[in-house]
């Protein structure tokens, strides 16, 4: 008799292992819905989810996120907030943080967070991820310097700083300063695609020899400069940077599809 109860209170037990938790089914259906963009029905279930574990970070931005997708910044910011604070080393809730702050108008304040965390890092997504929030934001001149602070640090073994100057430079109309940064795209890869794209786009055809070695650059603001100037509301102006093309110039020949990039290179290639 002893063993007889014993053995269904084992049974028992394992079940109730088994069992998922209520907070888990509703996290479940909260995704599921978030991912068929059924924001309002979502909402609920994650508040459920909080309920039950408030201090878990991902839980947390998760809810931001479904109250960003719902257009309500400010709460957003709070449950995102949270995520950060819980764990701050993760990316994916820092920059859920600043998006939140950017939806609430809240400019500075999340590039003043992306721009410490850049500081404080030092690490090369750290400051893409502050140029390309300074951008949303409409801060063309902090996005440009994040972006040159990457390419002065990294530009020597990474594409990544050049493609954004590229990037930034194109949408505000400098077309010289574009191609230069795309040929330095080329120069770690000869093939990529998305440089050759826009070279096109720019009216150039890349040539055999289209792609160049990146200058040697200092950052924007070397430590112990001053502050950066601060930016809370967007200022898109157009960014100039005086053209590499002056001092190394890009000779175009017609061709049928437009002038074919070239230039004077020792090789092609990402040394």
């Amino acid at each position: 008799m002893v063993r007889s109860v014993a053995f269904v209170m084992l049974v028992g037990s394992l079940l109730g292992a088994c069992t998922p938790q209520p907070w888990t089914l509703d996290r479940a259906e909260a995704n599921r819905l978030y991912a068929q963009g059924r924001y309002s029905e979502a909402l609920p279930l994650n508040r459920k989810v909080i309920e039950s574990r408030p201090g878990t970070a991902q839980y947390q931005y998760e809810l931001g996120r479904t109250l960003l997708a719902l257009g309500r910044p400010q709460e957003a910011r709070e449950a995102m907030t949270v995520a950060h604070e819980v764990a701050p080393e993760v990316d994916l809730y820092a920059e859920g943080l600043a998006d939140a702050m950017i939806e609430a108008g809240e400019y500075e304040s999340a590039l003043s967070m992306l721009r410490n965390r850049a500081e404080t890092r030092g690490g090369l997504d750290d400051y893409l991820r502050l140029g390309e929030f300074a951008q949303k934001a409409g801060n063309v001149d902090e996005a440009h310097r994040a972006y040159v602070d990457a390419a002065g640090q990294w530009g020597q073994t990474s594409a990544e700083p050049h493609r954004a100057l590229a990037r930034l430079y194109e949408s505000a109309g400098d077309t010289p300063a574009a191609v230069e940064r795309w040929r330095n795209v080329l120069w770690f890869d000869p093939a990529d695609a998305e440089a050759a794209q826009h070279l096109r786009s720019l009216g150039y055809v890349p040539g055999p020899t289209a792609a160049r070695r990146p200058r040697a650059e200092a950052p924007a603001h070397p430590s112990g400069s001053a502050p950066l100037p601060r930016t809370a509301t967007p200022q898109p102006a157009p960014v100039r940077e005086s053209s590499p093309a002056a001092t190394d110039p890009v000779s175009e020949t017609p061709q049928p599809g437009g002038p074919v990039v070239t230039g004077e290179m020792e090789d092609v290639g990402g040394g």
